[in-house]
Parts: C-alpha cells; structure tokens; sequence
C-alpha cells in the first residue's frame, strides 16, 4: 500500500498547473558513484537528474517535499540500468518531459518515456517486481551446475547470509525475500571461443536487500568453480544464525558491479508514453517471464 501523499501547498508551482509522472530512465553505472544522491560526491544519477529538473524549471527546487518525489530502486556504484523509475510532480508543458529533460542531461543518462499517473502512485511503493541481470563470461565455469543451483532461490527464504549487512537497519527487520524468477541462459551472442561465451544471471522479485543479487552471484560462482556445490545454497538459505561470513573454508564474496543491469521495474496499468506514442506497459509480477 502506498504511504500517505503531502498535499500540495498552495505555494506549490503557484503560475503554472502541475500534475504527477512518472519518469522511465536508462544510464550507465560506470561513470557514477551509484543513483542516489550523496553528500560527498555530485557524481550521481540523481543530482543530473535534479539538476536537469531544475534547469528546465519542471520543479522549483529539488528540496521542495511538494513535488513528492520517490525512486524504484538505489543501484550501487557502477550499477547500469536499462529501466529505472521515479515519479514526481512536475509542470506540465506542451514539449514532451523525456524531449526537455535529455536537452540537459548527460549523454549516458536518458529519459526514454513519462507516464502522466495518479497523485497517490509512488515508483517505490507501487513497484510489482524488479528484475535484474548480472552478465559474465563462461571461462571455465560449470554452468549445468550453476543452472542447477540458481533453481534453489525461488520462493520465500531468508537472505541473511546473502547480503551485505547494514548496521542502520534494526535488528527486528526480517531477511526473507520473494523470489519469483531465477535462471542462468546463454547469450544470443555466440562466441567461437566457448571460454568468452557470455551468460546472465537473471532474478526478479518485489524488492532485494543491500547487494543481494551480487551476493547470489558470488555463491553461484563458487559453484561455478568447483569450490562449493549446488546444496550450498540450501544451507545459505536454511542457516538463520550469524556464522562469521565462512561456509567451509571460503568466505563468499559478492560479484563485482559490473555485471549487474536493472533491466526492468514493473507496474500495473501504467502507459508509458514516448514521442506521443503509447509503449506498452509493464507486466504484472505474475507475467514476469
């Protein structure tokens, strides 16, 4: 359910008319510190995207609570995305938001589509499902292993050993997440050497704890390699007390960000629009396939 929306003041884009979007973005990770703003660094998704919002004046100032603004998810440094979402209040102008916005931002950073949405929707909130893809390469790997692994993640089960711990969190929150998809698939990108053949992780869920994907990566990895086997996650997944980060005598590691792709957020009867033309819109979480 969402939470409830501050109204608008009456201050509030006081000679222009506003309404509620939400914004779909994509951008490279690589160049970023990762999406959310940061004090310490202006390298961010977000500060060129208020940046942006505020240069072409569809807010008045990125510190306003009025404009309501709420992203889908924070991907880390390096992370990219093909879909991300946030929604705001904005003004509303006769020149496409996606057109004005792109004018001013970064080249690795796009708008692709807006979808005008009701006042109470929240791109946090309201998001079905997020899906993600972390690519890498065979070398070597025993992929009908891992295959045979990333099965085992499917369904409601703990994640406590598959994250990275944030010390901001209280102790009370639990570590279980839905899983609703989890595959490995080869590339449609052939390679003539099988050791740079290039597969993907894909998992999608309602919402993931601080780097658990790449911590899902690192254990199918070991797998991958002979260091572990497939029944590992089993007892990553079934184990509830802290065990000092071992399993055996390898610590798993989480992967590196830069395999890791925000490929999709998910919404129910949100029409994105691009250039005046409809897109479609996102699929329910039960469709996610």
């Amino acid at each position: 359910m969402s939470p409830h929306r501050t109204p608008l003041s009456t201050s509030f884009f006081a000679s222009s008319p506003h309404h509620t979007i939400a914004l779909l973005l994509s951008y490279q990770g690589h160049p970023y510190a990762g999406f959310a703003l940061q004090q310490n660094t202006p390298k961010t998704i977000e500060e060129n995207l208020f940046t942006a919002l505020e240069k072409t004046k569809l807010i008045n100032s990125r510190n306003d609570k009025h404009i309501n603004y709420a992203r889908c998810g924070r991907t880390d440094k390096g992370v990219s995305a093909i879909q991300q979402v946030v929604s705001l209040n904005v003004r509303i102008t006769k020149e496409m938001p996606s057109y004005i916005l792109n004018r001013v931002l970064p080249e690795d950073i796009r708008i692709i589509a807006h979808a005008v949405v009701p006042d109470h929707f929240n791109a946090r909130w309201d998001c079905l499902f997020r899906r993600y893809k972390y690519f890498f390469t065979a070398a070597n790997l025993d992929i009908p292993k891992m295959q045979a692994a990333v099965q085992k993640f499917i369904g409601t089960n703990s994640f406590l050993h598959l994250h990275k711990h944030d010390n901001a969190r209280p102790p009370s929150e639990t570590w279980d997440r839905r899983i609703t998809k989890a595959s490995i698939q080869k590339t449609q990108h052939l390679s003539q050497d099988p050791y740079y053949q290039m597969y993907f992780f894909e998992v999608a869920g309602f919402a993931f704890l601080w780097h658990q994907v790449r911590y899902m990566m690192g254990a199918l990895t070991l797998i991958g390699q002979g260091k572990e086997e497939p029944d590992i996650i089993d007892t990553l997944l079934n184990t509830k007390e802290e065990v000092d980060g071992k399993w055996g005598q390898i610590p798993i590691d989480m992967a590196p960000e830069d395999g890791l792709v925000l490929v999709e957020c998910g919404f129910e009867g949100v029409e994105w629009i691009n250039d005046k033309r409809k897109i479609g819109s996102n699929r329910p979480i039960e469709s996610c396939d």
